[in-house]
């Protein structure tokens, strides 16, 4: 026989007490205690889920275009799903009740066209292209995060199209009503700056800043002046 204590203010999911069981049945002289989740009765408002675990209503899935044929592999479509749903008039909500557990593996069991990181990289860039308006500037980054914005992301048109047949809202209005806690300063102007006088650039590098001769394809170069009026 083995005694179990629950406290009256708990609730146990399916399958809670079988791993209890076990162990003590292997060694009855072991006292088995399960992990101890904190129950939020409160449904969490959530700007970005994941890509491949939640639930949908099949036709408003179907209304909202699916995920983005365009993307290739992995990478972004979490991103994309999550904007399309929060601008174009839907909501995410994270369920306390439903836990899922996911293991994240080292490596993939499966190949991208390029690397992971190019593909991962193009994917973003499509979504930027298309959700994040006058935003995207600063998702292209600076300094030595600068993104290629040359990449070929492929035909944009029917994703665009979308957007403005579902009557979706602006990136501001998903920053100012869905994530206002993100602080998202639109770029002003970016490039090189140059000291006249001298010829030389500024260039950043591990947070320190020199004038350095001018190369404008350096990433370090590259310098952000965004409405907040600082320098990136």
């Amino acid at each position: 026989d083995v005694l179990t204590f629950l406290d009256s203010h708990v609730e146990c999911n399916v399958g809670w007490l079988e791993p209890l069981l076990e162990r003590v049945y292997l060694n009855r002289k072991k006292v088995a205690c399960p992990v101890i989740e904190v129950i939020n009765d409160k449904d969490m408002r959530c700007p970005v889920m994941a890509g491949g675990l939640f639930s949908i209503d099949k036709s408003y899935f179907y209304e909202l275009g699916t995920y983005d044929p365009g993307l290739d592999v992995w990478g972004g479509e979490n991103m994309e799903l999550s904007f399309k749903v929060w601008m174009c008039g839907g909501e995410i909500e994270i369920i306390p009740c439903s836990r899922v557990g996911h293991i994240f593996r080292n490596d993939n069991p499966y190949s991208f066209p390029k690397d992971r990181m190019k593909t991962v990289e193009r994917n973003l860039v499509r979504v930027a292209e298309v959700w994040l308006d006058e935003y995207k500037e600063l998702f292209y980054g600076h300094g030595d995060h600068l993104i290629d914005q040359g990449l070929d992301v492929g035909n944009l048109t029917q994703q665009r199209e979308l957007r403005k047949k579902l009557k979706c809202k602006s990136f501001k209005w998903y920053l100012d009503n869905v994530f206002p806690d993100l602080k998202a300063p639109v770029v002003r102007a970016s490039g090189v700056l140059v000291n006249v006088a001298l010829g030389k650039c500024v260039s950043i590098e591990n947070t320190t800043a020199t004038l350095e001769d001018c190369d404008g394809s350096s990433q370090v170069d590259h310098i952000v002046f965004e409405n907040y009026q600082q320098l990136l």
